[in-house]
């Protein structure tokens, strides 16, 4: 039911917003947030946590450096594959960060 009303709220969206740029639908992720929440929690004894905040501690650092490089650099404009590239980029290079970090211990 989740996955529909986000479905939905986006198809809404696209049609009804004038510009076709990104839009946030919060309408659908008040249902659908707590749901994922609830879902890994229930499954946190086998989830490596340590991993997983560093993790995504480093994509949410390193995602707006390949924002600007992609874009700055005339490579691809604003759209899905600028999302596409910059969520590859920056998790291969955040898991990459991770793994130094165990192995060295510099960053976290």
């Amino acid at each position: 039911a989740a996955v529909v009303m986000q479905v939905l709220e986006s198809t809404a969206n696209y049609n009804m917003h004038p510009v076709k740029a990104g839009v946030d639908m919060y309408l659908s992720l008040l249902v659908l947030c707590p749901l994922i929440f609830v879902f890994f929690h229930s499954r946190s004894a086998r989830l490596n946590t340590d991993f997983l905040s560093k993790l995504s501690t480093a994509i949410y650092l390193t995602h707006v450096f390949f924002i600007n490089i992609l874009l700055n650099t005339g490579w691809m404009e604003q759209g899905t594959a600028l999302f596409v590239m910059v969520m590859l980029a920056s998790t291969v290079v955040s898991a990459v960060l991770v793994w130094s970090d165990r192995k060295w211990n510099m960053l976290f």
